[in-house]
């Protein structure tokens, strides 16, 4: 297969074989980004996704190499791969060799079962109280829990209830 034509100045090849620094950006929206520097291309290559997922919009990293020398940068495109000189692919393959070899598959821990409610928890006072007819009041409310100030709207939200306030002053749920 082919390789891909890359559009890169040789001043540009220049800047990223110089290189002591790799910046990986992403654009995080409202002219606002997410940044990393790393000392190789192969660690910015590998934070690229990290900080795609952790921005978490759908725009792609960059890379920039940034040159010592000039202060200068160069963006790195994907498809860029440094190439290896004979005694870099050797000391690779050494590397590869020394490396240990692959644990076994780690145990599974069991699935957490389900927590079942509390009966008599203070959210469920309070949504008997509300659910009854005619309602209740704040205050008889926050009396029942002691003095637990419970935002009955976010409750009734999570509980799929509708509140309603009364002309009386009481609220109801349903």
């Amino acid at each position: 297969m082919p390789k891909p034509k890359l559009d890169l100045s040789p001043s540009d090849i220049a800047i990223i074989e110089r290189a002591k620094t790799f910046k990986v950006t992403v654009f995080a929206g409202s002219g606002k980004y997410k940044s990393v520097e790393r000392p190789t291309l192969a660690t910015a290559r590998a934070w690229a996704p990290v900080l795609e997922k952790e921005v978490g919009n759908g725009k792609r990293a960059m890379i920039y190499a940034i040159d010592p020398v000039s202060d200068g940068s160069a963006f790195v495109p994907a498809a860029y791969a440094p190439e290896q000189s004979p005694m870099a692919a050797v000391k690779a393959a050494e590397k590869a060799a020394a490396a240990k070899p692959a644990k076994g598959a780690a145990k599974a821990k069991p699935a957490a079962k389900p927590t079942a409610a509390k009966s008599g928890s203070k959210s469920d006072i309070v949504v008997g109280m509300i659910t009854k007819r005619g309602g209740a009041k704040r205050a008889d409310i926050v009396a029942a829990v002691d003095g637990w100030n419970v935002d009955l709207r976010q409750l009734c939200a999570r509980r799929g209830l509708k509140l309603r306030k009364l002309p009386d002053g009481n609220y109801t749920a349903s």
